[in-house]
Parts: C-alpha cells; structure tokens; sequence
C-alpha cells in the first residue's frame, strides 16, 4: 500500500503551546459563558413579560366576553318589551277598527287615538335610548 498525504486534523500549532494561551482560551471560554447566561436571563425575562401580557389580555377578553353577555341579554329584554308594546298596538288597533265599525262616540276614539301615539311614541323612547347605549358601548 502507498501511503497517502492527507492533512492532519489536529494541528499541532492551534494548540496552546503555553500557560498563558491555555489561560486566554480559559478566559475566553467565560466571557462567552457570561455572555450566553447574559442571553438566557434576558430571554427569561422576556417569558414573564409576555406572559404577564397574555394573562392581562385573557382577563380582558372575559371582561368582554361578560359584557357581551349582559348587552345580550339586555338586547333580548328590549326585543320582549318590543314585542309586548306592538301587541298591545296591534289590539289598540283593532278596538279602534271595531268601534269604528260600531259608530261609537268620537270621545271613545280619540281616547284610543291618543293613547296609541302615546304608546307609539314609548316605543319610539326606548329604541332611541337603546340605540345610544349601542352607540356609547362602541
């Protein structure tokens, strides 16, 4: 066999050669290990900072989530009302139809009349303060 020239892998002159280039590599081996605890207690103190954010935001989001409920169920409640008033239009309306029909007096009529307005105009209150809690909740 032939013997091959190959570079060694090893090279003798990068090793230290002295006490004095064991201790600058010493030396240089812990300026890097400062550096990288240095790195990891940032990184450490970025974790708690964003995790502190993140439990401020979960908080958030169920303080809004439980209004969202609140307003919804406000939203049902007016809805009822709602209804309860148009139905008692709807009968106001038809009581007004069958005395007309029946020709009774205009004293009865106009009591009816205006209590339709008024009841008209209830409603009209009412969706308009709704409308502006809608307005202040955004």
């Amino acid at each position: 066999m032939t013997k091959v020239n190959q570079p060694s892998l090893i090279n003798d002159n990068e090793q230290p050669e002295s006490h004095k280039d064991f201790d600058k590599a010493k030396s240089l081996f812990v300026q890097c290990v400062d550096r990288l605890t240095l790195k990891i207690g940032l990184l450490i103190e970025r974790l708690r900072r964003l995790e502190d954010e993140n439990k401020g935001f979960k908080e958030t989001i169920n303080d809004l989530n439980n209004k969202l409920q609140e307003l919804k169920l406000e939203l049902a409640k007016s809805n009822s009302d709602s209804v309860l008033k148009d139905k008692e239009i709807l009968n106001l309306k038809s009581i007004i139809l069958g005395l007309q029909s029946n020709k009774s007096s205009v004293l009865d009529k106009e009591n009816i009349k205006s209590r339709v307005k008024e009841l008209i105009a209830r409603i009209d209150t009412h969706l308009e303060q709704y409308e502006e809690n809608q307005e202040e909740d955004e």
